[in-house]
């Protein structure tokens, strides 16, 4: 599925490894010897801090809004053109700055 989106939105994407829930991150060269050391052997608390588990509640909540209503003059399709000419809206850069930011203040 991850591949299919990264086609689809032009991104490319590598698998480097696999998450087996040891909490610990390992480097494996190819072709090393079972009992080889590897190069990069990290408790995963060491890369993340302690950080807290995140937790999700849940909730629904019932929204009353008014139909909606736009000036006579005003199509559907012309107010979304509007919208998503936006950069703001449509473009993707405010995303990677986030997560720039939050790589260089983690030091990652």
């Amino acid at each position: 599925m991850l591949r299919a989106v990264a086609k689809r939105e032009k991104c490319p994407v590598n698998f480097v490894g696999k998450v087996t829930g040891n909490g610990q991150v390992r480097l494996l060269e190819k072709g090393a010897a079972p009992d080889a050391k590897p190069p990069v052997d990290l408790d995963l608390a060491l890369v993340l801090g302690k950080m807290p588990p995140k937790t999700f509640d849940m909730k629904r909540a019932k929204w009353s809004r008014p139909p909606l209503s736009l000036p006579k003059n005003l199509t559907i399709q012309a107010a979304l053109d509007r919208v998503l000419r936006l950069p703001s809206v449509a473009s993707k850069r405010w995303l990677t700055n986030k997560v720039n930011y939050f790589l260089f203040a983690n030091g990652v």
